[in-house]
């Protein structure tokens, strides 16, 4: 997967292998590390998938490990927002007075508020000075700002191949396969099948050949043989040593952003999706007067497919399976091995966590909580 060789990522089948040789599964894998049917005769793959994600969304929520962003488009005299079901804290919130000014918000408690900005500030709109916590909504809760907006912000319009949908995109950075060979010149065709419409991978991405080093933009996706995967670089690829695709060449997909966008009455978050790191918010996603930028920390994207990486540093992904090993184990009776082998999965488990958060530490210095925050 990584064009750096050095490091060595996971994937989600190759985690449920890890998982079941863990707990003493006699596992028969295929030529990519994946688990055979068969595997999964005293452990469904829906559990062990289901351990897995289990474990996954916690060590990034314990540790903080996704930094992302969103924007918020604010509506005269509204002033609570959802956030997306994404995003479980936030970091920093900045107030757009134009698309090239900002000042970001004060974040106090609400109760703070009160005494900072004249009683009845709720129904006294004026400009944003402060953020607070809000109300839960369901399973989120809302941010809120103090006073509410007099005016609302500012149309925010899309750039130029920023693609956009209700359900989140893949991990596009850990879309990887190997050309069949009905592959060509412009024509990138995978020998596994892979479905890369389900994966994020979208038109204006890139698609590197590993194997002779080049690369080519992405144009279009078609099927050849499964859904969705075929790849087309109309302008065909260049940089490397032939420039065209052979069978077994090795291919990655390069560049990808993610990002969010939340709007009164919408209940969900619209998820973006940009050709090249860095694109997004601008020139990707135009910012305007009287919006909000916001900063924070987000959970994992579901692993549902077998091709998929998780959103972490290679080095902690056999952690995952080190996790779920441990959850299912201690589902076994008190008195079994598997439980007692599975409270020295749990010990390494707390052990990795602690190392990864003081990693994730060293990354993202002087954050607040503000879903926390007490002053």
């Amino acid at each position: 997967m990584p064009q750096n060789l050095h490091i060595h990522a996971k994937t989600l089948g190759q985690l449920e292998t890890d998982v079941l040789k863990k707990l003493w599964i006699t596992v028969d894998e295929d030529g990519d590390g994946y688990p055979s049917p068969t595997a999964f005769s005293k452990y469904s793959q829906y559990r062990v998938r289901d351990k897995i994600n289990e474990v996954y969304a916690k060590l990034c929520v314990f540790t903080k490990t996704i930094k992302s962003w969103f924007v918020v488009t604010l509506s005269a005299n509204y002033h609570q927002y959802a956030v997306p079901q994404t995003c479980f804290d936030i970091e920093r919130v900045y107030y757009f007075s134009s698309a090239t000014a900002y000042t970001p918000l004060e974040v106090y408690d609400e109760p703070l508020i009160e005494d900072l900005l004249s009683p009845g500030w709720k129904t006294s709109p004026g400009t944003p000075l402060y953020a607070y916590v809000g109300d839960r909504n369901k399973m989120a809760i809302k941010l809120g700002i103090a006073p509410p907006p007099s005016v609302s912000g500012t149309a925010i319009t899309l750039g130029s191949g920023v693609a956009s949908r209700s359900a989140p995109f893949g991990v596009v950075e850990g879309v990887s396969g190997v050309a069949s060979p009905t592959s060509g010149i412009e024509v990138y065709v995978d020998a596994s099948g892979q479905n890369f419409a389900t994966l994020g991978v979208i038109v204006g991405l890139t698609a590197l050949n590993l194997s002779d080093g080049s690369k080519g933009v992405i144009t279009s996706i078609s099927t050849t043989n499964t859904s969705n995967d075929t790849l087309t670089c109309s302008g065909g690829f260049s940089g490397g040593s032939v420039n065209v695709w052979t069978p077994g060449d090795e291919m990655k997909i390069i560049g990808g952003e993610f990002g969010d966008f939340v709007e009164v009455g919408v209940v969900e978050a619209e998820y973006l999706l940009a050709p090249n790191i860095g694109q997004l918010p601008k020139p990707g996603l135009t910012m305007a007067a009287g919006n909000l930028l916001v900063q924070g920390y987000s959970y994992p994207i579901l692993l549902r497919d077998k091709r998929q990486y998780p959103e972490l540093s290679p080095v902690f992904h056999p952690v995952l399976a080190t996790g779920a090993a441990a959850l299912l184990a201690r589902e076994e009776a008190a008195d079994s091995p598997e439980f007692a082998q599975g409270q020295k999965y749990e010990e390494e488990f707390q052990s990795a966590v602690g190392l990864l958060s003081a990693h994730s530490a060293t990354q993202y210095k002087g954050n607040f909580n503000l879903w926390s925050r007490n002053s």
